[in-house]
């Protein structure tokens, strides 16, 4: 079975066939209208940042993130008001909506 962002009934990401793992859990915006999560491409091992705005279409953001850095609680993904904040180690890096 195929690992899958669904919000309301429809699926926002990986596209059909592309085997994912989730490295975060889903975050919420405090508005409630923006979710963020961070996810492993099982072919590729390529990660990505996927961020959905609610009646918008996902935006897929590659980064280099190895897994291990999230499972060994070295990392954090939160937001601070309109920016989406993903620490690890001695490095954040922040994303603006």
């Amino acid at each position: 079975r195929e690992r899958e962002l669904i919000v309301d009934g429809r699926r926002l990401f990986p596209q059909p066939g592309t085997q994912v793992k989730f490295i975060t859990d889903p975050k919420w915006n405090k508005d409630s209208q923006t979710l963020a999560i961070v996810a492993t491409e099982d072919k590729t091992k390529t990660s990505h940042i996927v961020m959905w705005r609610s009646k918008g279409k996902p935006t897929i953001i590659p980064f280099p993130m190895e897994k291990e850095t999230f499972r060994n609680g070295k990392a954090d993904l939160f937001w601070d008001g309109q920016d989406l904040i993903l620490t690890y180690g001695q490095q954040v890096w922040s994303v603006s909506q």
